[in-house]
């Protein structure tokens, strides 16, 4: 998905792996690159959740995604994140 902020025009992508990682993308300016934030969602999987509630969010030094089960409130969500490095 293309999205355009006030300062620039970013690519953002969900990427679901082989190895059932949910992989957040977001593109940056090109001195930042692309960050990944990256959640195991092997656990929803197993349990045969088929239809899930992901959250993401991203500022200038974070990028998370967050995931649970949309029909099972009692779970707790999956969560990933990275910091973007120092310097």
């Amino acid at each position: 998905m293309l999205m355009q902020t006030p300062y620039e025009t970013v690519l953002a992508a969900l990427v679901l792996d082989t190895k059932l990682n949910l992989r957040f993308v977001r593109t940056g300016s090109a001195a930042e690159g692309a960050r990944v934030a990256l959640v195991d969602v092997a656990a929803l999987v197993d349990a045969g959740a088929r239809h899930w509630d992901i959250t993401l969010d991203w500022g200038a030094d974070e990028i998370a995604v967050e995931v649970r089960d949309q029909h099972d409130d009692r779970t707790r969500p999956l969560k990933g994140r990275r910091r973007a490095p120092k310097g």
